[in-house]
């Protein structure tokens, strides 16, 4: 087996539908130097069936049956395991690929000598800065300047195997959002990082049965979910101690999340001043370093989050009327 083969791992849970598609388009790819590892994680469809098809006809799709389910941080966890490839990367079942995407991963990643590289994504509005796109992110500054300008987190990308081997990294059990840990445990080692915008990946957004696939990251009532995900980021920083390095932008990042995500919970007056004192006493900082965030708007909505934090006034209520405001400005003229 050549040294330099990328391993592909595919998690499979209950993805019939769309299965075949997502691996007739790793058949069709450019390079042809690949195993494909596919993890069925205790599907009760057809699952298993249409794998057990593709491994018979190609001696380069593994097929690992798992015995119990444990979400898909556990399912490509089992595949880094026996991965023989110098490189990794992941597709999620209910995705698919264009024809050049794992040569583009595998050329990019070999001409920057990077530990990984980063895509974004098809059919979805997220986007590379142009400061990052094509740059090898090492220094502290510029992995600083990535987390204020909320890096794009993706399972697109090709991440060097002796690297995450080294450096112990792994995806959490967690059945949500596993994906932003395991690279935030990339962003927080010492690294070289390398973002493309090549879009050649294809997210689906209309699988029904995806867990992974919310515009929303955290279930509407489940807020200790989101605070739980808040402490995994800093105990990733904490452990591979550089924490204090990055504390502000952390901190920022949080800030920022935090406040995006509270208007789409689904909360009674109560139940949001109960929420924001615990944010307040694990989570929060009085001071001005949420103004480190770099776009316009995130300043704008951070500033008016932080004058609700202080004065104790409903941000959620606040953001409902804004919304409403916003869309008698921008409603269409006839």
């Amino acid at each position: 087996m050549k040294e330099n083969i990328v391993s592909i791992i595919i998690p499979v849970y209950n993805t019939e539908q769309y299965l075949r598609e997502c691996l007739d388009s790793v058949l069709k790819q450019t390079f042809k130097d690949f195993e494909c590892i596919c993890i069925n994680d205790c599907s009760t469809d057809n699952s298993y069936s249409i794998l057990e098809e593709y491994a018979k006809k190609d001696d380069r799709f593994v097929l690992i049956n798992l015995a119990e389910n444990k979400g898909q941080g556990n399912a490509r966890n089992q595949g880094i395991k026996i991965a023989k490839g110098k490189y990794i990367t992941f597709i999620d079942s209910d995705d698919w690929i264009k024809e050049n995407h794992i040569e583009t991963l595998y050329d990019c990643i070999i001409k920057y000598e990077s530990n990984i590289v980063i895509d974004s994504f098809d059919n979805i509005g997220r986007y590379v800065p142009n400061r990052f796109c094509n740059k090898i992110i090492t220094n502290c500054e510029d992995k600083k300047n990535l987390i204020l300008y909320e890096p794009i987190i993706s399972i697109n990308f090709i991440v060097e195997k002796k690297f995450i081997d080294d450096k112990e990294i792994s995806f959490s059990n967690s059945k949500t959002n596993e994906d932003f840990l395991f690279l935030f445990k990339i962003f927080a080692n010492e690294s070289k990082i390398v973002y493309i915008n090549n879009k050649s990946y294809f997210y689906r957004t209309d699988n029904p049965g995806s867990t992974t696939k919310s515009v929303v990251l955290f279930k509407k009532t489940d807020y200790m979910e989101l605070f739980k995900f808040f402490a995994d980021i800093i105990n990733i920083f904490k452990q591979a101690q550089t924490f204090d390095i990055y504390v502000k932008e952390i901190y920022c990042y949080l800030f920022l999340l935090f406040c995006k995500e509270l208007p789409q919970k689904k909360l009674s007056q109560e139940e949001y001043f109960i929420v924001i004192k615990y944010f307040k006493d694990n989570f929060y900082q009085d001071n001005f370093n949420f103004l480190r965030t770099k776009k316009i708007r995130n300043k704008i909505r951070l500033s008016i989050f932080y004058f609700c934090l202080k004065f104790n006034i409903n941000y959620i209520k606040i953001g409902q009327m804004l919304k409403y405001i916003n869309n008698i400005f921008y409603c269409e003229r006839t």
